[in-house]
């Protein structure tokens, strides 16, 4: 018995001009994949930024769900108004990434997402706000955003997707790679 991937796999021929188109897409899929991984975990390595995922539509069209928001850790310079900060509405709650519109004479932040009509109903004290944002990389959060919500079919999809693209790629290499080895005296 065979799976599905591995029949997949060993029905592309190299000299076939559709397994090659196969093959090239799998590759090209991979390496966009590693590129925005590589996109987002440079940053949060290298400059200590914090990635956040955006979760709600509330930013968009700027910031889009799925997106990934790297941000650095804030201070009062980098806090003005137009500033893109992630904050906690209240101590302990989910965050939020929303833009400062406005500074309250106490000191805290009036906040407002690009696609709401109003700011927000309470201001965020300075405390509340963990990082100002730096960096936008687009895509990297959709799995993320799939299973909180419970959308398990494009989930499952995605990881088909990467999963197969594995088997015909790189596993295929590997694997016409391990044949050539027993074969060879």
């Amino acid at each position: 018995k065979t799976t599905l991937l591995k029949a997949l796999a060993g029905r592309l021929k190299p000299d076939d001009g559709v397994s090659r188109a196969v093959l090239l897409v799998a590759w090209m899929y991979l390496t966009a994949q590693l590129c925005l991984l590589a996109w987002l975990a440079i940053p949060a390595v290298v400059l200590g930024w914090e990635p956040h995922v955006v979760t709600s539509g509330s930013m968009s069209p700027k910031i889009r769900v799925g997106e990934v928001v790297l941000s650095a850790p804030p201070s009062e310079r980098t806090l003005e108004t137009g500033t893109i900060v992630v904050f906690e509405e209240r101590r302990g709650n989910d965050l939020l990434t929303h833009r400062v519109v406005g500074r309250e004479a106490d000191g805290s932040y009036r906040t407002q997402g690009d696609a709401n009509p109003t700011p927000d109903p309470r201001p965020v004290p300075p405390g509340n706000i963990v990082g100002v944002g730096r960096l936008l990389v687009p895509m990297v959060g959709l799995p993320v955003v799939w299973l909180r919500s419970g959308a398990i079919g494009p989930f499952a999809i995605w990881a088909a997707l990467g999963v197969g693209c594995i088997v015909i790629g790189p596993g295929r290499s590997v694997a016409q790679r391990l044949r050539r080895r027993t074969v060879s005296p």
